[in-house]
């Protein structure tokens, strides 16, 4: 989702968090056009994009070319929505089992629920092998599945979000938390 549009956590986060904080997101590295897909802009091959965009990583590193790929993420802010999807991946898609065990590491949706319908992602398996992995969680429609993730109900992709060898963090309001 660009993140100019009203559903990018990107966006969202650059206008909630601490002043000190959005020099670190502005940072963090993108999909940098023309990777990062127009929404406004369809249909796109976003398997090819998803490949293009993991080619890159792989080859450059960040977008400085300052750090190189070394298999992991150091920090990964994710979202969950109230059907417990996260990073884009819904549950009962035609692409769940390939984005829960796929060895690539950004993955094309083209069948999302919630426009945009195409969107680039990452898989379970990178998400895992990140360092830091942190799920920012609102509102009060999220608390009964958030009690599920963490009661580890299979049937939502957040629940899949279980860093091997990195930390997992949740920061939640008190309506999301109300079910704990």
């Amino acid at each position: 989702v660009d993140i100019t549009h009203p559903d990018s956590k990107y966006g969202q986060w650059m206008e909630v968090l601490p002043k000190e904080m959005t020099p670190c997101l502005a940072a963090a590295d993108l999909m940098d056009p023309p990777y990062r897909p127009d929404i406004n802009t369809f249909p796109y091959d976003v398997g090819r994009t998803a490949l293009q965009y993991e080619q890159k990583v792989r080859k450059k590193g960040n977008s400085r070319g300052t750090l190189k790929w070394n298999g992991r993420f150091d920090m990964l802010f994710l979202g969950m929505g109230p059907d417990g999807h996260t990073a884009s991946i819904f549950p009962n898609s035609k692409q769940f089992r390939l984005k829960m065990e796929s060895s690539a590491v950004f993955v094309g949706v083209d069948d999302s629920p919630k426009p945009p319908p195409q969107r680039l992602t990452m898989t379970i398996p990178a998400i895992n092998a990140a360092a830091h992995v942190a799920f920012i969680c609102t509102g009060e429609d999220k608390a009964t599945v958030f009690k599920s993730v963490i009661d580890r109900d299979l049937q939502y992709p957040a629940s899949h979000v279980s860093p091997i060898n990195g930390k997992l963090r949740f920061f939640l309001d008190a309506p999301a938390a109300a079910k704990l």
